[in-house]
């Protein structure tokens, strides 16, 4: 009856740079062999960043691809805008991603059921949703990640906030 000895040895295969497995290799003898293949993910779990939006720019695209199912973050993290910058008006007031506290004097909203100079967003050309100083949900449909201010007349707008967004990609 004969002893094994085991030796252990473990290679690590890189493709591209990238860690894509650790295997380990045990031989016990001349009889066994065992193979195990420990597959590492080198995916990140979300894609983040911050962007400025415009109020006085309509919808502004970050370039980041939402897919169906994944979940979508918005933060509001600075600035002030106002939807009519100069009038001097009651309702011209700098204000931050939340909006008017009160009902505007016009009614030249992007997102119904949602206050004149809010944050907004949209996938591609969906349908707006209300985000103010915060969101998260769950994505219905796939497309691109656009925000703006809740107002469709820009061209009197003015400042801007700073938003955080991420999207959990698995």
């Amino acid at each position: 009856m004969g002893l094994g000895i085991g030796i252990g040895v473990i290679l690590t295969v890189f493709v591209m740079g990238f860690l894509k497995a650790n295997i380990t290799v045990i031989n016990l003898g001349p009889v066994e062999l065992e193979i195990n293949i420990a597959k590492v993910s080198t995916e990140p779990s979300s894609v983040s960043a911050q962007v400025e939006v415009y109020a006085n720019k309509g919808w502004q695209d970050t370039k980041i691809l939402v897919s169906k199912g994944q979940f979508l973050k918005i933060t509001y993290l600075s600035g002030q805008w106002s939807q009519c910058e100069g009038f001097g008006s009651v309702a011209c007031i700098d204000v931050g991603a939340n909006g008017l506290d009160f009902e505007s004097p016009h009614d030249n909203i992007m997102a119904a059921g949602c206050k004149d100079a809010k944050l907004i967003a949209r996938l591609s050309s969906s349908s707006p949703i209300c985000v103010g100083e915060q969101f998260y949900g769950k994505v219905e449909q796939t497309g691109y990640l656009e925000l703006r201010m809740n107002d469709a007349l820009i061209g009197d707008n003015g400042g801007s906030v700073i938003v955080s967004f991420e999207v959990d990609t698995k």
